[in-house]
């Protein structure tokens, strides 16, 4: 059944564009489901000198200009960037051959395009959450952080399944939001084990040390 489902990705972050543990997260995730069958486009913010669209282990990668407006500060171009995101998301999923059956939000600084995109094709919308504002900030105490968290707020509810990737921010999303149980999930974080299948035992020590592993 996967190997029909058209996916399409909603990221700010994507490599060569490292931020935080966001952009790997979405790289693997989109390369395993491309492998698994699943025609996965992400669309993501451009990067110096990374091509506008390229394939990438079998995942098609569109870059969008980020910077099309001046912004006062950055909760401001998470918006303007949005608008441009939504509006090239658009564009793309209503010129692809095959229709767009999901849309994969990571995070409120997609949310604006994810919603929208929603509603203009009438397709679920699934969100990860891979952290709150409440839980960076120990609440909310700025104008800003309160924007935000009301936007996380706005994004879970929109949501028709929301991701975590522990037992721990399942129970703190269903806290932070109000959300019911049937809608969340916990999917946790893998490892590609095929990367580690050649090291020896020298090499194995080396690395368990580095995790401080047993």
């Amino acid at each position: 059944m996967t190997s029909n489902l058209n996916v399409m990705m909603l990221s700010w972050e994507y490599p060569p564009r490292v931020i935080g543990g966001i952009s790997p997260h979405v790289f693997f995730l989109s390369k395993s489901l491309a492998e698994a069958g699943v025609k996965v486009y992400v669309i993501t913010c451009d990067f110096p000198g990374a091509p506008t669209h390229e394939t990438v282990e079998g995942v098609e990668v569109y870059r969008v200009d980020s910077y099309k407006t001046p912004s006062p500060d950055f909760a401001t171009w998470v918006y303007l960037m949005n608008m441009n995101l939504q509006k090239e998301a658009a564009a793309l999923a209503a010129k692809l051959p095959q229709r767009i059956d999901l849309f994969h939000a990571h995070d409120w600084l997609v949310a604006t395009a994810g919603i929208g995109l929603k509603h203009v094709f009438r397709k679920p919308l699934l969100v990860t959450m891979h952290s709150t504002e409440i839980g960076r900030r120990d609440g909310t105490h700025t104008v800003t952080e309160k924007m935000i968290h009301e936007t996380e707020a706005w994004l879970a509810y929109e949501a028709w399944r929301v991701i975590c990737c522990s037992d721990y921010m399942v129970q703190h999303v269903k806290w932070a939001f109000g959300l019911p149980d049937d809608k969340l999930v916990m999917v946790p974080n893998g490892v590609n084990a095929r990367a580690y299948e050649d090291l020896d035992h020298q090499a194995c020590d080396s690395l368990r040390r580095e995790f401080a592993l047993p």
